[in-house]
């Protein structure tokens, strides 16, 4: 809160906000966006604010998790949807909400992390590609050091190590493996049904 904004709630509240800020914006997702000094922050339509103008932008609020991206010295994070910091501004960029494996993919020094519907970071940026999620094991692709894994969404845990140099998609509810020129097979779970040989 700014305790030095005085609003009377049976007044008009953008008018009384414009008194204390260079421009406030029609109101949007139950906020008025504030400006000063070419920096953004957040007032609840009672005029009470709950993100001091801090932010080189914010965008509209996140129809599927209701967070709020927030953008500072070119780097992102989000707000939740009271205009609370969930994740600081770090990542050099923030995908959308997969609404499939409940996850938002972040990039930063070329590297994906993910974070969950809250904004709260569940596994930092470690991995050099990361791919759809498979929709028959549930599971996503992931690339480390040029190696492959799978990481589950769900549990949020690595279930297979990135150590494959290649994990192919078979018909039969296997994942084919290759380790140099050894071959196995995982289960669609990410287990190891047969190791490389």
């Amino acid at each position: 809160d700014d305790p030095t904004v005085k609003i009377d709630p049976s007044l008009d509240i953008r008018k009384q906000l414009a008194v204390y800020y260079d421009y406030v914006y029609s109101e949007k997702d139950g906020f008025y966006k504030i400006k000063k000094n070419n920096l953004f922050g957040l007032a609840t339509t009672k005029g009470v604010v709950v993100c001091k103008p801090t932010y080189d932008y914010i965008y509209s609020k996140d129809d599927d998790t209701g967070l709020i991206k927030v953008q500072k010295n070119s780097k992102y994070g989000f707000l939740n949807s009271n205009g609370k910091l969930v994740a600081a501004p770090q990542y050099d960029y923030v995908f959308s909400f997969d609404d499939e494996s409940g996850l938002i993919k972040v990039q930063k020094n070329s590297k994906y992390g993910f974070l969950n519907s809250n904004g709260k970071q569940i596994v930092a940026p470690q991995y050099d590609y990361v791919f759809s999620l498979d929709d028959e094991s549930g599971l996503i692709k992931v690339q480390k050091n040029s190696n492959y894994g799978f990481f589950n969404p769900k549990t949020f845990k690595e279930v297979t190590p990135c150590i494959y140099s290649y994990i192919y998609s078979l018909d039969d509810g296997l994942y084919k493996v290759e380790i140099g020129n050894k071959t196995g097979f995982l289960n669609k779970d990410g287990s190891v049904f047969k190791k490389p040989e």
